[in-house]
This record gives structure tokens, C-alpha cells and sequence, in this order.
């Protein structure tokens, strides 16, 4: 709230408070007897939620019954931005430079590391270090946050990338990388592939081409290239003829590096990215390149696996990068069934990922939100503009002229000093995004709102002074007193039924015996108004709890509404 002068901000939260009850009290509620005590937060760009729905809908509940929140795309269209926007404490300034994929371009064209733009002490500050774990997020340092995995992080001499050999029975190749021959030998209709200077040796057949997990202890003295450590690595092979083969290996990373100490002993191939180089799937049949997806999209689970059966409590955020990338892939598929078969393992990749996640954490008191601020489209504007940053273009009036012309969306914003043209038209290959939110605790529908206003996740994170943590914990509170509520009611009514036994044992024994009658009567009638209180009480929880968590985005909305009319007025 820096910036405005005389006011008070608890004035302001109370403010913003009333407005929110106002609103919330006009609105159906919907009661259940169980309500989230964690959130999954997922940031998946390009998921697109009617093809979601049209995949898995008939079959899953989770896709078929989410909330969906649509969000107005806006510009750069990189998911690094919104990951700014929905984890830092200050949400994202584009004057600190243009996010591109997992690495930040500054303005005078030199590469920053994600995590150095940011104060980590402050990350871990808003989303506690053991409130919140994070899966494959990339502006948080594992060295600073203890429940981190960083698959971006410190890449350099740490990566084994993917690799397609083309070897020739009974012949060796140089793997220059890690400073190897590669040697293959065909034995009674069976390849021994031989790394040679690891001592790795394996079979494999037409019938098993996929080798089992594969150890490459990697020292000092083996190469220069990779940084010591046990890199994990699976081969498949390909049998062109009897005297040729390709061999294909989705590469490796050292889990050392981008997971926390407290994670380190991952003992699996890190294969976090789809094969997006023309050159290697151009060479992969239809079947290898299924297995490349399978591989990828099953390791995003296994991780989740990993990661939230060591540790788990408030908060998990996990960033899903495949449906970019697929995007990306097909552009490179000629095959329609092919591509088709694709899409379709990567969608139902990512519901066995949140399963899994949501199994892990308790599905019956996890509230999920998928958050996909664009999704891709095909771009069908003829327009030859030279791109800051996706969908960000440099002012000038024949670019302005342009796109009036063309009737294209846009808005005119200033970076440092200089203009820049905002393009907001799904004419240039990014659509409208979505917020799947499940299970849906609020009856209302939510008009679409700015994907830019995403900003808002760091203040439900708890930068406002009342956030996503705050709210969890609070909910947790309130759980357990409808629990010892629903405890006192049943001793209450045990009570007034042993009373009813009595009066009429009393009626037996003693005919009417009046004033004894009269004072368990009125016992009774005091039980039933303490009854009807803690009922009462117990709907003022239920109410309390099924505003949440959309409330809290709602909540946010209006406090950066405040703020920025303050903002306006001085």
C-alpha cells in the first residue's frame, strides 16, 4: 500500500471486508460436511478446458464437475510471467524484463537467472518453508526454499540432453558429451548396446526394445561436460534391418542440483521437456514418438509421487509445461491420428498427475485450481510483426494503423519510458485461458476477468496480511469445531432421549407426577435451544467456509481495485 498517505488500512480490509460480505450474502450457498484444508495450485498454459472436457469429461469427475473461471488473455504470452504474477511477493514489474520461457530477457538483451530477480527470503517469507511445497517451479531457489523442486535450476553442465544414435552393428560411435563410445553387437537376434568407458552394459531386442533404468556414475576424470553424479537414464531402440539401429535416450539431469536437499536420493530419469527438435522426430516412428509422451507426461507423475509422499501440507504449486510444448511438437507431425493419439496421452497424462497429487494430499480435503492464463490457437493473422515478447510489440503509428485496419485487439502500454503495443486478439495464435477450480464450494458463475489479475495469487499467498495460508488454517480451525460441535449435539440429544425415557418411566410409576413433568420439560426445552444454537452455529461455519476460497480471489479483486482508484486520485 506504499504510496497512499492519510488513509488506514485496516480501514481499507474493513472496507473491502463489508463490500465482500455484501456480495457474498447475495449469493447460494451450497453445504457439505467436508471442506478443503490444503489447496493444489497448478499452472498449466495452453490447457485448454473444453478439449479437457471433451477427452475425459464422461469420465471424470474432477474435469466434468470443476468450476470454470475464463480468462481474458493478455500479454506476454509466457508461462514464466504468470508464474511471477501468481508466486512473488510483488507480483511482476515488466520493466525488470521479458520472461521468456526459463529465463528472463532483459531490456538490453542479456539473460537472467529466474530466481535472482526475485528476494527468495520473502518467497519463503509469504509462502512459509514448510507451508508450501513446490513441484517444478522456477523462480524458487532450492537452496533457500528446504520443500523445492527446480527442474530449470543451475542447468548448465547438469543436463544430458535427448539423443538419437544411428549405429551400426558390430561398429562403435563417439558420444563426445560424456567422452564415450558407444558400441553395438547383435548376439542371437539380441543388441548388447555397450557404453564403454562407464562399464554399462544392456540387451535389448525387436520384442524388448525399452532397457531398464540405467546408472551413469559420472566423475571427474569421465568429462568436463557434466558435472559429477549418478544420472539416471532408460534407452529404446529401433531396429531398422538386421545391421542397423537407432538408439534413442530421452537424457537425464542431476537431481542434485534443482531438488532441495531434502529431496535429494530421486532415483529416476528427469525427463521434464518433450522432444521439440525436428531433427529427432523426424526420425522416430509413430510408436517411438508415443513412447517419448508416455515417458515425459509419466515421469510428471512419478515426481508428484515422490515429492508428496515425503512431505505434504498447506499448499503444493506445481507448473505443467506439456501442453506448450505439445503445441510446439505438432507443428512437426504430419501424421492427424498421430497427432490426435498425442494430444489425447498428454491430457490424460495431466489427470493422472493431479490424481495423483490429489491423492497424496487427501482428495477429501484438497481444493484444486488449474490455472491455464492462455491457451494456443491457430494464428490466422497475416500481419509481419517483430515481437518483443509474445503478443508485445514496439509502438509505432503504422503498426497502430496496421491493426485498426485488421479490427485486432490491443492496448497501448509504457515499459520504461518507452511504448509498447499489447495484443489481445486470439488472431495471433493465444486464446482465452481458464481457471478450473474442484470441487466447486460457491453456486455462482464468475464473469471472466484479466489474466493479468492472476497478480492476485500473491496476496491470497498471504502478502495482504490475509491469505491462502491464513484462510487453510482458519478452515482447519473451523473443521474441528464443527467436529466437537457435531460431538456436543450428539451428547445433547443422547441427553434429551434418556430425559423422554424418564418422564415416561415417571408417568408409569407415579401417575402424573406434575412437577417433576414440568422441570424435565423445561430441561428439555433448554437443551433444545442449546441444540438449535450449536446448529445454528455450525451453519454460520458451513457459510463461513463455502465463501473460502473463491471469496478470497474476490476479496482480492477489490483490494486491488481500491488500491489502484487511491492510486488514480493522487
Amino acid at each position: 500500500m506504499e504510496g497512499v498517505s492519510g488513509l488506514n488500512k485496516g480501514l481499507i480490509y474493513g472496507l473491502i471486508l463489508l463490500m465482500m460480505l455484501s456480495y457474498m450474502n447475495a449469493l447460494p450457498i451450497i453445504y457439505s460436511q467436508e471442506f478443503p484444508t490444503k489447496a493444489l495450485v497448478i499452472l498449466a498454459p495452453g490447457m485448454n478446458y473444453q478439449k479437457f472436457n471433451e477427452l475425459l469429461g464422461a469420465n471424470v469427475t474432477f474435469v466434468r464437475e470443476s468450476k470454470i473461471i475464463e480468462l481474458k488473455q493478455y500479454p506476454p504470452y509466457t508461462s514464466l510471467y504468470y508464474e511471477y504474477l501468481l508466486l512473488s511477493p510483488n507480483g511482476y514489474d515488466l520493466s525488470m524484463g521479458i520472461p521468456i520461457d526459463n529465463y528472463v530477457l532483459s531490456w538490453n538483451g542479456g539473460k537472467i537467472d529466474p530466481t535472482r530477480l526475485i528476494n527468495q527470503s520473502k518467497i519463503v517469507e509469504m509462502w512459509g518453508d514448510l507451508d508450501t511445497v513446490f513441484i517444478n517451479v522456477r523462480i524458487v531457489s532450492p537452496l533457500n526454499h528446504s520443500r523445492t523442486v527446480n527442474l530449470e535450476y543451475e542447468l548448465e553442465k547438469t543436463v544430458i540432453p535427448p539423443t538419437l544414435f544411428e549405429l551400426e552393428v558390430n561398429t562403435s560411435k563417439h558420444w563426445s558429451l560424456l567422452n564415450t563410445d558407444i558400441r553395438v553387437t547383435l548376439v542371437n537376434n539380441s543388441y548388447i548396446i555397450d557404453i564403454v568407458d562407464y562399464g554399462v552394459k544392456f540387451n535389448l531386442s525387436r520384442n524388448n526394445p525399452v532397457s531398464p533404468v540405467i546408472t551413469l556414475s559420472i566423475s571427474e576424470n569421465k568429462t568436463e561436460n557434466i558435472v559429477p553424479g549418478e544420472y539416471k537414464l532408460r534407452f529404446r531402440i529401433h531396429v531398422i534391418n538386421d545391421n542397423r539401429i537407432l538408439l534413442l535416450t530421452l537424457g537425464t539431469r542431476n537431481p542434485n542440483e534443482g531438488f532441495s536437499e531434502f529431496y535429494h536420493g530421486y532415483d529416476r530419469p528427469i525427463t521434464p521437456h518433450l522432444i521439440l527438435d525436428n531433427t529427432i522426430l523426424d526420425k522416430l516412428s509413430p510408436e517411438m514418438i508415443l513412447w517419448t509422451i508416455d515417458q515425459v507426461v509419466g515421469f510428471y507423475v512419478n515426481l508428484a509421487d515422490y515429492v508428496l509422499t515425503k512431505y505434504n501440507k498447506l499448499i503444493t504449486y506445481a507448473y505443467y509445461p506439456l501442453f506448450e510444448e505439445t503445441y510446439k511438437m505438432l507443428k512437426f507431425i504430419d501424421n492427424e491420428s498421430l497427432a490426435n493419439e498425442i494430444i489425447e496421452r498428454v491430457y490424460g497424462g495431466f489427470n493422472e498427475f493431479i490424481k495423483k497429487a490429489r491423492v497424496k494430499m487427501g482428495e477429501a480435503v484438497t481444493i484444486t485450481y488449474v490455472i491455464s492464463p492462455y491457451t494456443i490457437t491457430e494464428q490466422q493473422m497475416d500481419l509481419n510483426l517483430n515481437y518483443v515478447a509474445p503478443g508485445i510489440v514496439k509502438y509505432s503509428v503504422s503498426i497502430i494503423q496496421d491493426l485498426v485496419s485488421h479490427e485486432i485487439s490491443f492496448s497501448i502500454e509504457t515499459i520504461s519510458g518507452a511504448k509498447y503495443v499489447f495484443i489481445t486478439d486470439n488472431r495471433i495464435g493465444y486464446g482465452k485461458g481458464y481457471i478450473m477450480i474442484y470441487p466447486s464450494l460457491l453456486d455462482t458463475d464468475i464473469s471472466p476477468i484479466s489474466a493479468k489479475s492472476l497478480q492476485l495469487f500473491n496476496i491470497l499467498a498471504g502478502s495482504s496480511g490475509y491469505g491462502l495460508k491464513q484462510l487453510i488454517r482458519r478452515v482447519d480451525d473451523l473443521n474441528e469445531e464443527v467436529t466437537k460441535l457435531n460431538t456436543k449435539v450428539n451428547e445433547l440429544n443422547s441427553t434429551n432421549a434418556n430425559l423422554r425415557r424418564e418422564i415416561e418411566n415417571l408417568k408409569k410409576a407415579l401417575g402424573e407426577s406434575n412437577a417433576t413433568v414440568i422441570n424435565l420439560r423445561n430441561e428439555i426445552a433448554s437443551l433444545r435451544e442449546q441444540i438449535n444454537r450449536i446448529e445454528d452455529e455450525k451453519r454460520q461455519v458451513y457459510m463461513y467456509l463455502s465463501m473460502g476460497f473463491v471469496a478470497a480471489i474476490i476479496l482480492s479483486l477489490v483490494y486491488i481495485l481500491i488500491v489502484r482508484a487511491i492510486a488514480r486520485k493522487r
